[in-house]
């Protein structure tokens, strides 16, 4: 059967969807992740963990936000 190719770029547009979806989704996950680590008794290595728990997270919505801004690019 062949592709429909007037369907083609929804589909495509809907995959870079769910994939800026995804990296929200996970960055999200990893942000409540950082902040549980502020629970735990507060010293210099319950700092350093959160901060490196939190620039992980920082860089998975940064990652997030370019695929997003680049599938409403093509979509354009």
């Amino acid at each position: 059967m062949p592709i429909n190719e007037s369907t083609t770029p929804c589909v495509a547009e809907s995959d870079a969807i769910n994939h800026c979806k995804a990296l929200f989704l996970e960055a999200d996950r990893l942000t409540d992740q950082a902040y549980s680590i502020l629970d735990e008794p507060f010293c210099a290595q319950t700092m350093l963990k959160f901060s490196i728990a939190k620039k992980c997270a920082d860089e998975k919505y940064r990652q997030a936000w370019q695929a997003w801004l680049l599938a409403r690019e093509r979509a354009h």
